[in-house]
């Protein structure tokens, strides 16, 4: 262990009430730079069918339709934060309608839609653009974009210019976990979710981190920058994405899965779904195979 990790472990092990009563007594703004979601399948199950049937309506003249990655969770933020599974769920049974605004401004005129729904939704970090076999949580928010309440971030939604977003939220239930087996509380709790965090690398290298088992839900933000990186968007209307990124997501895929058949499906699927969206063309004319067609043979 490092000099720097293990004065680190014996400070935060000190200012361990302190530290949570902080914690628990500011607002936290989980701001989010984007990531490419993966539309693609690992199992074929019931919550992964819903991130690939959204179902949302298609953009008009007035309003935008997009799915915001509002947050993931079991990942470590720039807050030392990790999120646990389901730590929304009391809230979203309160108030399933949170705020929609931009820059976490809390006014009337900062708004710029509705929520359509919000839920937490099982997946894979694979999923979210982020190379880890582990299964994680997101929260999703199915969202209408409106003209009228504000036109300039209207637009850049309807330019796909905005994918990233951040969470307005006030803890309730938070825990430091620590390697540190002088505090059998602590030490318990990081052996226990270590194995769960997509990121656990990074969380080794400091030795610590904050389990929020239960956070309140404020509002969800349009952002430019900020600390948990997993967090994007899904756009029902660009659902063609970069030949390239596609590209780098199946070399990941096809080094990372031992199980062929897993990933020959994975590919199958992908291909079903775009050549649904592709219009025809017969021109007469030979044309270099696509992509798409390429990876269906």
């Amino acid at each position: 262990m490092s000099d720097k990790r293990n004065s680190a472990i014996k400070q935060v092990t000190r200012d361990k009430e302190e530290a949570i009563l902080l914690k628990k007594g500011a607002v936290k703004f989980t701001d989010s730079p984007v990531l490419s979601p993966i539309l693609g399948a690992l199992k074929d199950d019931e919550p992964n069918k819903a991130l690939m049937e959204r179902n949302l309506p298609l953009d008009t003249d007035d309003a935008v339709y997009r799915t915001i990655i509002a947050n993931t969770y079991n990942y470590m933020d720039s807050h030392d934060d990790v999120h646990l599974s389901n730590v929304f769920k009391k809230s979203l049974q309160e108030n399933a309608d949170p705020f929609l605004l931009h820059d976490h401004e809390f006014k009337v005129t900062a708004k710029i839609g509705k929520s359509l729904k919000a839920y937490e939704q099982e997946g894979r970090f694979l999923y979210y653009g982020y190379n880890s076999p582990l299964d994680t949580m997101a929260l999703l928010i199915d969202a209408e974009i409106s003209k009228a309440k504000n036109q300039s971030v209207f637009d850049e939604y309807k330019n796909h210019q905005i994918n990233q977003h951040s969470v307005g939220m006030y803890y309730v239930k938070i825990d430091l976990a620590i390697d540190n087996q002088d505090d059998k509380e602590a030490y318990a709790l990081y052996r226990k979710y270590l194995p769960q965090i997509g990121n656990a690398n990074k969380v080794e290298q400091q030795g610590y981190f904050f389990a929020v088992q239960e956070a309140k839900l404020k509002e969800v933000s349009a952002v430019l920058q900020g600390s948990n990186d997993l967090t994007g968007i899904f756009d029902n209307n660009k659902s063609l994405k970069n030949q390239d990124e596609i590209t780098k997501m199946f070399d990941y895929l096809a080094k990372n899965i031992e199980n062929k058949e897993i990933f020959n499906n994975i590919c199958k699927q992908y291909v079903d779904t775009f050549k649904q969206k592709q219009p025809s063309k017969d021109t007469g004319t030979v044309k270099k195979p696509s992509f798409y067609e390429l990876m269906s043979k």
